[in-house]
């Protein structure tokens, strides 16, 4: 199973606008495993490790938990369900 790491912050005025188009995307593709990680209650060396300098920020892991592409920033509803959607089908 593949999943992402979102990464964010509850006084993040992006993060909040982007939390609706994200939890249809979640609920529509339920074979992606999701984790969260506020940045600033979490720790925040994990989002070190994977490079992330903003939020939101997703990461996508390979099913082997392996690191395989992250994107930093807001994403806009379409942009966001189409990333959801191409993982999902290259899941199968």
């Amino acid at each position: 199973m593949s999943s992402v790491i979102v990464f964010y912050s509850e006084s993040c005025p992006s993060c909040k606008a982007q939390k609706p188009a994200l939890e249809r995307a979640i609920r529509d593709n339920p074979q992606i495993e999701v984790s969260y990680s506020d940045v600033e209650s979490d720790n925040w060396l994990l989002a070190q490790s994977y490079g992330v300098y903003g939020i939101p920020a997703l990461v996508w892991l390979n099913e082997d938990g392996s690191f395989r592409s992250k994107h930093i920033g807001p994403l806009s509803s379409a942009k966001l369900k189409k990333m959801w959607s191409d993982e999902a089908n290259r899941l199968g």
